[in-house]
């Protein structure tokens, strides 16, 4: 809708109908011209499961995939399932500086994967190399030349494709969800020990690490 809460348009509503399913808004393209939607499904059986034993289970029973929706036709995509590599689906971003490459995290047999693939959905790229370790919180630099995201507790900056991978090292045990300042050159990132954690920033090259505030204010 606009700002002043008028012409409001409902996108996508289609996806929202097929039982067990629901959407949700994740964004937009940096020109406005593309909405990012996600779509979930999840079986009966595995939310049951779920709620018997307390705990998620994401390696089966789940379906979540992330569309890109043109404002201007209409057109709806599944950038995800294109090429599929998981079942799982989320934290679409388009890459700032590079218009025509998107980012999003896929769930591989348990383990976080941050990639990025064209437009259309195709020529998917793993940033982590494969390995095992859980990676979250990817992020893109104003230039588009180079991600960070956090891995195994440790915030990691690589190049576009995933090479040259280096971690900012903080001497601490916890480090999570790296987000470029606008001119790219600070990361900001919450780093400290099991439930003692606080706002950090430090160089792309791990340097200048400070501690920006504490979470007891």
């Amino acid at each position: 809708m606009r700002d002043d809460g008028t012409d409001r348009r409902e996108l996508a509503p289609e996806l929202a109908k097929r039982e067990n399913s629901w959407t949700q808004f994740a964004g937009w393209s940096p020109d406005g011209r593309y909405a990012i939607i996600g779509s979930g499904w999840e079986s009966p059986e595995n939310a049951a499961w779920e709620e018997e034993h307390k705990n998620f289970r994401m390696t089966e029973g789940w379906l979540f995939d992330m569309y890109v929706f043109d404002m201007t036709t209409g057109e709806r995509k599944n950038v995800t399932e294109i090429e599929r590599v998981s079942a799982y689906n989320s934290g679409l971003i388009f890459i700032p500086g590079a218009p025509q490459r998107l980012g999003f995290t896929a769930l591989i047999d348990g383990i976080s994967h941050p990639f990025t693939m064209d437009l259309d959905g195709r020529n998917k790229r793993d940033l982590s190399q494969g390995t095992k370790g859980f990676a979250y919180g990817f992020s893109a630099s104003p230039d588009g030349a180079r991600v960070a995201y956090h891995q195994d507790y440790k915030i990691y900056v690589a190049d576009a494709d995933g090479e040259n991978a280096r971690v900012i090292e903080t001497g601490n045990p916890f480090n999570f969800v790296p987000q470029w300042s606008p001119d790219g050159q600070w990361l900001m990132f919450v780093s400290g020990e099991h439930y003692n954690c606080h706002p950090y920033i430090a160089r792309p090259d791990g340097s200048e690490l400070r501690k920006l505030a504490d979470r007891g204010g």
